[in-house]
C-alpha cells in the first residue's frame, strides 16, 4: 500500500519541517510501526485525518529518536559489529504506542479474535 499521509499534509496540515527525501525515509518507519500495531488493518478505505496526524506524530518521534541517541550500545567499525538495546527499544514503542494510539480507532488496535 503506499503512503498514509503525503508529504503536502505533513508540511502544510501538521506543519512540519523535515526535508522531502528525509521525509520519506521515516514516513516508511512510522508506517509500519502503524502496520505493526494495528495488524495490517489500515487501508484506503479507513485512513483519515487522525490516522494521518499520528503518522506525523510517529514520524517525529521516531526522528527525534534517531538523532538524540538511537538505540546502540555498541559500535565496531573494523568487520562492522553494531549492538542495540532491546529494552531501550520496548521502551520507546510503548511510549510511541501511547502517544500515538489516541489517534488510531480502537477497533484497528484490538489484538483479540474476530468472529
Amino acid at each position: 500500500m503506499a503512503a498514509y499521509v503525503d508529504y503536502d499534509f505533513y508540511s502544510t496540515v501538521f506543519e512540519g519541517k523535515m526535508p522531502y527525501k528525509q521525509f520519506l525515509i521515516y514516513e516508511f518507519k512510522a508506517r509500519k510501526f502503524i502496520d505493526k500495531i494495528t495488524f495490517n488493518r489500515i487501508n484506503e478505505n479507513n485512513i483519515n485525518y487522525d490516522i494521518k496526524m499520528a503518522v506525523c506524530i510517529a514520524i517525529e518521534k521516531i526522528k527525534k529518536s534517531d538523532s538524540e541517541r538511537g538505540f546502540k550500545l555498541s559500535e565496531t567499525v573494523g568487520k562492522q559489529s553494531v549492538s542495540y538495546s532491546e529494552s531501550l527499544l520496548r521502551r520507546f514503542e510503548s511510549s510511541l504506542y501511547k502517544e500515538i494510539s489516541i489517534y488510531i480507532p480502537s477497533e484497528l488496535l484490538y489484538r483479540g479474535c474476530d468472529y
